[in-house]
């Protein structure tokens, strides 16, 4: 039985601080099970970038430590033998200048 890819949860926009942790969640449920592709605002592919961890079984991407130019939209794919699914998602990155305008404006 082939079964198309389904994305498991909701996958949302986020923000992280710069220089923590973030994580996008792509997993997916599907016969067989899916493999993942996961693609920055130009297009290029993430797997094996420095600072990028992809989980092979989840398709979690965890950025290490989150830096300014990580801001922007990245492509979320899901494939096997019944298609694929694919979900853009943006990354906004709170810097310490956009904290301070924060507290400004309050």
């Amino acid at each position: 039985i082939i079964v198309p890819p389904k994305f498991k949860n909701v996958i949302e926009d986020i923000e992280s601080l710069e220089d923590m942790s973030a994580g996008l969640d792509c997993e997916a449920e599907g016969e067989p099970t899916p493999t993942y592709e996961l693609i920055d605002a130009n297009g290029e592919p993430i797997i094996g970038r420095p600072g990028f961890v992809i989980n092979p079984n989840t398709g979690i991407l965890v950025i290490e430590e989150v830096k300014r130019e990580n801001a922007g939209e990245y492509k979320c794919r899901a494939l096997n033998d019944g298609g694929y699914i694919e979900a853009v998602r943006r990354i906004r990155v709170i810097t310490n200048t956009t904290k301070n305008e924060m507290w400004t404006s309050l």
